[in-house]
């Protein structure tokens, strides 16, 4: 994984273009995004609110991985692994097709397919998806 220290400049431009307050490095934004699915896994018990809210770390971390300046740059080789791995569970947990018409990335537009008792509810109330309980 990336040091700290070898984070280029660019990285902590774009974590301040996207409104966050604090800028994380690689390793602390791959371990966010990590909690996120380790949570999504568990079934994640809050509401549907807070979980598009914890979505958005992903958002964060695409607008890094798409950057043009920061997509070639070796330096966040690991970061990318680290992600793709991350990214690879999430869709093994997630329903195959959007539940929505909104467009967004597969992130925003596909739901967990079990959950916690106040998630699961809120699905079903709000796109008509019934999901496993956890």
């Amino acid at each position: 994984m990336t040091h700290i220290a070898q984070v280029p400049e660019r990285f902590a431009e774009v974590v301040a273009d996207f409104g966050w307050r604090t800028a994380p490095g690689p390793e602390q934004l791959a371990g966010q995004w990590e909690q996120v699915v380790d949570l999504v896994e568990a079934g994640y018990e809050d509401n549907i609110y807070e979980y598009h809210n914890d979505l958005t770390v992903r958002g964060l971390i695409d607008r890094l991985l798409t950057d043009e300046e920061l997509r070639g740059d070796e330096r966040l080789d690991g970061f990318r692994a680290r992600i793709a791995q991350v990214d690879t569970r999430l869709r093994n947990l997630l329903t195959s097709a959007p539940v929505h018409d909104i467009a967004g990335p597969w992130w925003e537009t596909r739901v967990p397919v079990y959950a916690g008792e106040e998630l699961a509810k809120d699905l079903r109330d709000r796109y008509g998806v019934d999901v496993e309980v956890r």
